[in-house]
């Protein structure tokens, strides 16, 4: 049995804080707070993929894609003129074995 309060007459009042009751407001908020995490986290791993896939083409096209040279017409010249025309630009010639 609750006790009255002396001075109004009225019951005290429950503690407070959110109902736990069935249904009650505290397990919806649970539930939104884990949906809202889970929705975060799945945004956050989203945008470091994303960064991760921008950083790797920046660099390939940087590092890889800038370092093609297009090899100079070389037919119909002797093999030391062919050797000159390809040291020009930076290249050299490989033997084929066999």
């Amino acid at each position: 049995m609750r006790r009255e309060c002396t001075a109004c007459g009225r019951q005290p009042m429950r503690a407070a804080g959110p109902s736990r009751g069935r249904g009650g407001s505290i397990d919806r908020l649970a539930a939104m707070r884990r949906w809202l995490r889970f929705v975060g986290l799945t945004a956050y791993a989203g945008a470091v993929f994303v960064v991760f896939v921008v950083a790797a083409y920046a660099a390939f096209s940087v590092f890889v894609r800038s370092g093609a040279t297009s090899v100079p017409e070389l037919a119909g010249l002797t093999d030391g003129e062919a050797a000159a025309m390809l040291a020009d630009q930076g290249l050299r010639v490989k033997e084929r074995e066999g």
